[in-house]
């Protein structure tokens, strides 16, 4: 009976390490990159303006900077976010 005790309670363990990813350099998918926000919003943006922009994706979070910041967002015809500078400075925190 402890033969078998021990066996399942290594297996336990086994299972356990493995569900933690073994250390197996995974910790760079915990990792954030960083988009500057630094193209400046034109006062009647064109299309070709909106290509300048900076796309936001799913998940995306915009950070000030600095007290004052402003930043506009716009939607496109193909349903993309995109985002400007009004004023002060701000980046984008993007997993």
């Amino acid at each position: 009976m402890k033969k078998i005790y021990s066996i399942v309670l290594l297996i336990a363990v086994a299972l356990g390490f493995t569900a933690c990813g073994g250390g197996g350099g995974s910790s760079s998918s915990f990792k954030n990159a960083i988009v500057d926000i630094n193209v400046s919003c034109v006062a009647s943006p064109s299309s070709n303006d909106f290509d300048t922009y900076v796309t936001l994706y799913s998940g995306d979070k915009i950070v000030n900077d600095e007290a004052g910041t402003l930043v506009t967002t716009y939607h496109n015809v193909n349903g993309e976010k995109k985002v400007c500078l009004n004023s002060g400075k701000a980046h984008i925190v993007r997993k």
